[in-house]
């Protein structure tokens, strides 16, 4: 009988502790797919919710990590930079939001004001994030302080004649290991 119940009960505890292996690792498995996205317009501006946030193209020079929940759906996408990386130049990207054809030819012939909701890491938090609109032309890149806490960061971008994405890219002095950001939305609007 004690035979018996080392044949079935062992073979079913590898099986249970494959299967919860794998129902636990499906978040960090789940294909991440890139492409242009639409923003949802709102009365606040056209609006890159953690739907469109999933679909971020990331800079091959700075790491990245989109947090999934169980279901897929992205809960926050965490951009970095490693020390001693300097300031973004007009040939950087940064971690682009590609925009789809609609939303472009709303936002393009206008300066925009774009805004982050973002969360500084605990402990290596950044000091600035850059934001910049691109098109097939030269990036310009806009800087503005980033808050202690969780919170928004407005920065004024130029007119760009064909707006195809929003580049964004943490910006730090520090030496001291990887520094970054969480980011939740991104609302961008015409201005006046």
């Amino acid at each position: 009988m004690f035979l018996m119940r080392s044949v079935f009960f062992y073979p079913l505890l590898a099986v249970i502790g494959c299967a919860l292996t794998w129902w636990s690792l499906q978040p960090a498995i789940t294909p991440r797919t890139t492409g242009a996205v639409a923003a949802k317009e709102s009365p606040a501006g056209f609006v890159f919710d953690l739907a469109a946030l999933g679909s971020i193209q990331p800079d091959p020079t700075q790491p990245s990590f989109v947090q999934r929940a169980r279901n897929g759906k992205t809960e926050a996408v965490r951009l970095a930079i490693a020390p001693d990386t300097p300031a973004p130049s007009s040939s950087d990207v940064g971690a682009r939001i590609e925009m789809d054809a609609a939303t472009s030819l709303a936002l393009s012939d206008s300066p925009l004001e774009i805004e982050l909701d973002l969360d500084p890491f605990s402990t290596l938090g950044v000091e600035s994030v850059a934001v910049s609109v691109q098109s097939d032309g030269e990036v310009q890149w806009v800087t503005a302080a980033v808050p202690d806490e969780r919170g928004k960061v407005v920065v004024q971008a130029p007119a760009s004649p064909i707006v195809t994405a929003i580049g964004i890219r943490p910006v730090t002095t520090q030496k001291d290991g990887p520094r970054g950001f969480i980011l939740y939305a991104v609302t961008v609007r015409k201005r006046p």
